[in-house]
């Protein structure tokens, strides 16, 4: 007997959730608002926490639905002491862009992110992930590397331009 269907089962059950699904599931979310694995927002809410002292007075407000809101959830109860806010999704995100202070977008991977360029005609600052399609579009200083750097210098550098 061997194990090796069941492993290869496994092996591609892994490759899926990887992709989230593939690119038609992520789309599907996108559309509907949803946040996904691929926006990792779990290195967001991570980066919230280690520095939580420092942005004591700054509000995050995550809009979307999907799996990351249970994280989201479980990270406002955990860290009461940090302003976390999850409205859940909206028809109407262009109204967030417009009163926000600054985009914080920690993806592992993107296309060309269409919230990335509303952000831009709003003028709204963007703090963004250092994958290689926010560095083609995205000056050095709006980039950061959310696993490792200070959340609160980053925002703190995008912010003085505005």
């Amino acid at each position: 007997m061997t194990w090796q269907p069941e492993i290869d089962d496994i092996l591609r059950r892994r490759a899926l959730a990887e992709a989230c699904g593939g690119e038609a599931a992520v789309a599907k979310h996108h559309a509907a608002g949803k946040l996904t694995v691929r926006e990792r927002i779990d290195r967001l809410l991570d980066a919230i926490v280690r520095d939580a002292a420092a942005l004591s007075n700054t509000t995050f407000l995550f809009v979307g639905d999907g799996p990351a809101a249970a994280r989201i959830e479980a990270t406002k109860a955990a860290h009461p002491d940090v302003d976390l806010r999850h409205t859940g999704w909206s028809d109407q995100p262009d109204l967030y862009l417009a009163a926000a202070d600054v985009l914080l977008m920690p993806s592992r991977w993107e296309g060309l992110p269409l919230v990335m360029l509303e952000a831009m005609t709003v003028p709204l600052p963007l703090l963004a992930s250092t994958i290689d399609v926010f560095a083609a579009y995205l000056p050095p200083a709006n980039l950061v590397d959310f696993e490792t750097a200070s959340l609160a210098e980053a925002i703190a550098r995008v912010m003085a331009w505005r």
